[in-house]
C-alpha cells in the first residue's frame, strides 16, 4: 500500500460523525500517516485527532471529517469540473452575443431587446443549474453549510431579480421603486458571489497544492466590497440630496456636484467589476485546469475512499 491509498485509508477510518462527542479509541491513537490540515496544509502525522492543528489551532477532527477532493468519486471531480466550465463560459458567451448583436444595425431594437433577454435567460439558467451541482450534497464537498445554504437561495434570487429589474427598466418611471430593486439585485448578487468565492475557497484538493485558496478568498471579498459600493451608491445619492433639499441648501450647483461624485464612483465600481469579472474568468479555467490534473492524479492512483 502506497503513501496515497494509506492516506485514503486513515481519512475513511478516521471520519467522525457530525453528533459525536465522546473521544473513541481511534481518537485517542495518534495519526500514523499523512493527512494535511484542511486549513493551512500542516502534515497531522503523530497528532490526536482530538486535539487542534498545532500551526493554525483548526480542529484536527475537521481534517478528519473533512474529506479531500483527491479521494472523492471520479464522476464527482467530473462534475465539478463540468460546473466549473459552465460558470467560467457562460458569462463569456453572453458577452460576446451582446457585442455582436450591438454590431448589427439590421436586427430592430424591439428583436434585439427581446433576443437579449432570451439568451441572459438560459445562460443565467445554466449558471444556476450548475451552482446546485456545485453544492450537491457530498462528503467531499465542503463542510459550510451555512455558506452553502445562502448560495442556494442567493444566486437564484439575484437571477430573478436581475430579469426582473431588466424587463421593468424601461417601463417605470425613475424614482424609489426601480432603486430599491436595484439595490436589492446587487446587494443579492453580492452575497452570491461571496458565498460562490467561499465555497471554492474551502475545496480541499488533497494531492496537489490548495494555490487556489487564496485567490478565491481575495476574489470573494472584492466582489462583496465593489457590489455593496454600487448598491449603496444611489440610494446615498438620493438620500444626501434629500436631506440638502430638507436644509434648504441644495442648489442646481450643488446637484450636479453630487450627481458628479455619483457617477464617478458608478463609472470606478463598474470598471472595477468588469476587471474582476475578467480575472475571475481566467482563475476559474485555472481551475478547471487543476481539477483535469487532479482527475489524472486520482485515476492513476486508483484511490477510493468509502
Amino acid at each position: 500500500m502506497d503513501n496515497h491509498e494509506q492516506q485514503a485509508q486513515t481519512i475513511s477510518d478516521l471520519s467522525l460523525t457530525p453528533n459525536h462527542t465522546d473521544p473513541s479509541d481511534k481518537e485517542l491513537q495518534p495519526i500514523d500517516r499523512d493527512i494535511l490540515c484542511a486549513n493551512c496544509e500542516y502534515n497531522l502525522r503523530t497528532q490526536l485527532p482530538i486535539h487542534d492543528c498545532p500551526e493554525c489551532g483548526h480542529p484536527i477532527a475537521e481534517s478528519v471529517k473533512n474529506r479531500q477532493l483527491a479521494y472523492a468519486p471520479l464522476d464527482y471531480i467530473e462534475k465539478l469540473r463540468s460546473a466549473t466550465t459552465v460558470v467560467a463560459v457562460a458569462p463569456l458567451i453572453l458577452f460576446l452575443i451582446n457585442i455582436t448583436m450591438n454590431a448589427n444595425k439590421d436586427i430592430p431594437e424591439e428583436s434585439l431587446f427581446v433576443i437579449r433577454k432570451a439568451v441572459q435567460f438560459i445562460l443565467y439558467s445554466f449558471i444556476v443549474f450548475a451552482i446546485f451541482s456545485l453544492t450537491k450534497n457530498s462528503p467531499f464537498r465542503p463542510r459550510i453549510p451555512k455558506t452553502i445554504l445562502t448560495l442556494r437561495i442567493t444566486a437564484p434570487l439575484s437571477y430573478i431579480l436581475a430579469l426582473v429589474l431588466a424587463v421593468l427598466i424601461n417601463k417605470i418611471k425613475p424614482g424609489l421603486i426601480p432603486v430599491t430593486l436595484l439595490t436589492i439585485t446587487l446587494l443579492s448578487l453580492a452575497l452570491a458571489f461571496f458565498t460562490f468565492l467561499k465555497f471554492y475557497a474551502n475545496i480541499n484538493l488533497g494531492l496537489l497544492p490548495n494555490k487556489h485558496r487564496g485567490s478565491a478568498n481575495i476574489y470573494a471579498y472584492l466582489f462583496l466590497i465593489i457590489l455593496t459600493i454600487l448598491a449603496f451608491s444611489n440610494p446615498t445619492l438620493m438620500i444626501t440630496n434629500y436631506l440638502f433639499d430638507i436644509a434648504l441648501i441644495l442648489t442646481p450647483e450643488r446637484q450636479q456636484q453630487n450627481h458628479g461624485i455619483y457617477r464617478a464612483v458608478l463609472i470606478t465600481g463598474i470598471f472595477a467589476f468588469f476587471i474582476l469579472a475578467i480575472t475571475l474568468m481566467v482563475f476559474l479555467f485555472r481551475f478547471r485546469s487543476t481539477l483535469t490534473k487532479l482527475h489524472g492524479v486520482r485515476s492513476r492512483l486508483d484511490l477510493t475512499t468509502r
